[in-house]
């Protein structure tokens, strides 16, 4: 404790000497803070007093703890209540009644005399209201009372019109509450409060009463945030204390947002992304790559052994029925005659959850009877029928024959077939999850203003992903006219024998009491409609996507697997052909230096001639010719019979490649005169290598690649030795020009061009096939935690 507090408690309870007394009245004189201060406290001893506390406030301000003891004095925890229907808006006007007290009236809101301390001590705030129209008023405190129109009744119970007069008094901090004399035991129990409030309204200075059917809605500033919260009625007692009785449940008010400003992306989804460099604020990527997975068997490649699951069989995907009307009617009897009772899932109400019925039930028009009149069955005697009956203690059930038809009962057996068959997947059947395409149909504006485009359901969304049961989902899809609490209290139950822990996290989602949104059923029944067909349409959409795109991936596979392969025969000709030309042209000189006259060989006779073999090696001229040519060594040949030589020298040239490492990969080329093709020059790191034949005059061609892009060297006449590289990129323009002079030319550079482009593009789309397998494998268990055995297409969006 303060000395400045030591000292107002000294001085209020006369325990100062009287020098230092004067010293502190002479200070009180000048300094305005410190008389509030002391006022303050004058006060909170007053109040203190009267709600018999006094010796706790004492000892709390002599240890310093004054607001952990109020704290732990006063009661309830209050909640934001939603304020519907703003229409007017009016600030309070502060009023004194009796100069002593705070009373205005003789008689209470009762017509009683009673009033309690806080009545007197607490100073009202008056508001006029006109009672025909739709009003909100804000109080000092703020807060918020949305009030109808007509909302209050006079003594003949008639809704009246006019200026009422509508007193509220407040005490929202524990200052105030002790300030009032307010307690806070309700029938001796002491309670923790965020506040208390009182409000009455009166006509001509009678007192009205609420409309019940309508009520005030309030919004009350929260103080005490995730708390459990009651409101209580307050009781005045003859001592001038309340006891706080009727405790009830409050509702936690949802507010609506845009939904597409909500994630409903499984959770670690966006933040897995954003680890692999994704940008995760690029929504149209990000949606792009989660709706792209897809629930089912990995489709085999054509030749494998396993078996090719066929994506159009409507079993396997568990199609939804095609009359989109006839589920959305069998839908409607269930709720309406059904739901009371029974689940159409797993979850056990007060009967059985149905999920499964039509396969434990006996076959044929067994159980149309039974739910048309199960008394009348069991009466029969049949087996089956007493069986349930005793099964579940004998409890009565409704009889329907008079008030559905079999038709009706058809149309209701379906529809728990269909809910049974998505959600419930029997054993050994793959369960799809919560897959995307689910989620695909309720991120959308159409429901916007309604349970899901909340925040309440943004967070209950990541819980759901982690039950892997579209049913839970469904849960909250379905009945968007429900309270939030009243479905966190079924997925609770319907957890509970499942999964304990998730039960758990739900009934704390329950025990916030998360109120609804308001839907007509007109527009409740267009959403389900219009969610079944999107539901229907996306899954086929998902489905038909990875099929096109497997089919598609394996025509340009076969496409390219052709385009290599013919480039591969073309080159085995092409540069067969080559040193065909460079021997003969070899051949010749290495003829001409010996001075023989060179015969180009004949091709093969129709007979053979016999020879003895007694030494290895060739016999004439050509061998020494082409073992040089085909090696790119220099020629040194001296003729036996002449004495004369042929020398054809070959002398190395390289290519030293500047910033190597910028680029995917680089490609250098000899161009040789005498119509030979091109020669391409063998690769070590950034130096490119090749044998110039003196005979020929040399260019050579460097082409770099860059993702798509071309970059591009020549060099004119090179000689022997190294030569710089530096790359330029090759414009479309240039690109062209090099074409049309390779088109006219017998060494068909370009078509080598284009086939490299080609090769580069190939690279790149395997590249981004692998990454997008890569990512798909760190994905999946994000998608599908329980790890269902499905596939996702591989090149439906665009990665980075």
């Amino acid at each position: 404790m303060n000395k400045t507090t030591q000292y107002i408690l000294d001085y209020l309870n006369n325990q100062m000497d009287p020098k230092t007394r004067a010293e502190f009245e002479k200070q009180l004189a000048h300094d305005r803070n410190l008389r509030q201060q002391l006022d303050d406290y004058k006060e909170l001893m007053q109040g203190a007093v009267r709600s018999g506390q006094k010796e706790a406030i004492k000892k709390g301000l002599k240890t310093g703890r004054t607001k952990s003891i109020i704290r732990k004095i006063v009661l309830t925890t209050l909640v934001t209540i939603a304020v519907v229907g703003i229409i007017v808006v009016i600030k309070q006007q502060i009023v004194s009644g009796n100069s002593s007290t705070h009373l205005r009236y003789e008689l209470n809101e009762r017509n009683q005399r009673q009033w309690a301390n806080a009545d007197k001590y607490l100073e009202s705030q008056i508001f006029s209201i006109d009672g025909s129209k739709d009003t909100v008023i804000e109080t000092k405190g703020g807060i918020l009372l949305s009030i109808p129109a007509k909302n209050f009744l006079n003594a003949t119970a008639e809704a009246v019109s006019g200026e009422i007069e509508l007193e509220v008094k407040e005490a929202l901090n524990p200052l105030d509450i002790m300030k009032a004399g307010l307690t806070t035991f309700s029938n001796g129990r002491l309670l923790e409060t965020g506040g208390m409030f009182y409000v009455n309204a009166r006509q001509n200075a009678k007192n009205l009463d609420i409309d019940q059917s309508k009520g005030i809605h309030a919004s009350i500033p929260e103080i005490n945030p995730g708390k459990p919260m009651l409101l209580f009625d307050g009781q005045r007692l003859p001592n001038g204390e309340i006891n706080w009785i009727n405790p009830r449940q409050l509702e936690n008010a949802l507010h609506t947002v845009d939904i597409m400003s909500l994630n409903f992306y499984p959770p670690h989804f966006l933040d897995t992304l954003q680890k692999m460099g994704f940008d995760i604020k690029n929504k149209q990527l990000t949606d792009s790559i989660y709706y792209s997975y897809v629930c089912g068997a990995s489709p085999s490649a054509p030749g494998d052994s396993a078996k090719t699951v066929d994506f159009n069989d409507v079993e396997y995907w568990d199609q939804p029925w095609n009359n989109t009307q006839q589920l959305m009617r069998g839908e409607k009897l269930f709720r309406q005659n059904c739901s009371v009772c029974h689940s159409a899932g797993t979850q056990m109400l007060t009967g059985p959850g149905l999920a499964g019925v039509t396969q434990r039930a006996p076959k044929g028009d067994w159980l149309v009877k039974f739910i048309l009149n199960n008394e009348k069955l069991i009466k029969s005697g049949d087996e089956y029928a007493n069986r349930i009956y005793r099964q579940y203690g004998k409890a009565a059930m409704t009889v329907f024959e008079g008030q559905l038809t079999e038709t009706d009962v058809n149309t209701i057996i379906a529809y728990i077939d269909n809910n049974s068959a998505e959600s419930f997947p029997d054993k050994g059947q793959q369960t799809c999850e919560i897959a995307p395409y689910r989620i695909k149909a309720i991120h959308n504006r159409q429901f916007n203003s309604t349970l899901l485009a909340t925040k309440a359901f943004e967070e209950r969304l990541q819980s759901i992903f982690k039950t892997c049961n579209p049913s839970l989902l469904e849960l909250y899809t379905r009945n968007l006219d429900k309270k939030m609490y009243q479905l966190d209290s079924m997925a609770a139950e319907m957890l509970s024998g499942i999964n304990p822990e998730l039960a758990n996290v739900f009934q704390k989602f329950y025990l916030r009491h998360d109120g609804g949104v308001e839907i007509s059923d007109t527009r409740m029944q267009k959403l389900a409609q219009y969610l079944h067909v999107k539901q229907t349409l996306f899954k086929q959409a998902a489905i038909q996507t990875m099929q096109d795109s497997y089919a598609k991936e394996q025509v340009e596979k076969e496409r390219a697997r052709e385009v290599f392969q013919k480039h591969e025969w073309s080159e085995f000709d092409r540069i067969n052909d080559n040193i065909s030309k460079e021997l003969e042209l070899n051949l010749k000189e290495a003829y001409r230096q010996v001075g023989k006259e060179y015969k180009p060989t004949p091709p093969p006779a129709d007979r053979y001639l016999n020879a003895t073999i007694v030494s290895t090696g060739w016999k004439n001229l050509d061998a020494y010719v082409l073992t040089s040519t085909a090696n790119r060594e220099t020629l040194n040949y001296k003729d036996q019979q002449s004495g004369k030589q042929a020398i054809i020298i070959y002398n190395p040239v390289t290519l030293k490649l500047e910033h190597e490492k910028e680029y995917d990969r680089v490609i250098a080329y000899l161009l040789p005169g005498k119509g030979l093709s091109f020669q391409l020059m063998s690769q070590t790191g950034s130096e490119f290598s090749e044998k110039l034949n003196e005979l020929v005059t040399y260019d050579a061609f460097v082409l770099g690649f860059k993702g798509n892009k071309l970059y591009a060297q020549t060099l004119t006449n090179i000689k022997t030795g190294q030569h710089k590289v530096n790359l330029a990129e090759l414009s479309l323009k240039e690109q062209e020009v090099l074409k049309q002079q390779n088109i006219a030319s017998t060494r068909n550079l370009w078509e080598e061009i284009e086939f490299q482009i080609f090769s580069q593009n190939e690279s790149i789309k395997q590249e981004k096939i692998r990454k997008k397998e890569e990512i798909r494998q760190k994905l999946w268990p994000v998608v599908f935690p329980c790890g269902g055995n499905s596939v996702t297409d591989s090149v439906a969006y665009e990665g980075n």
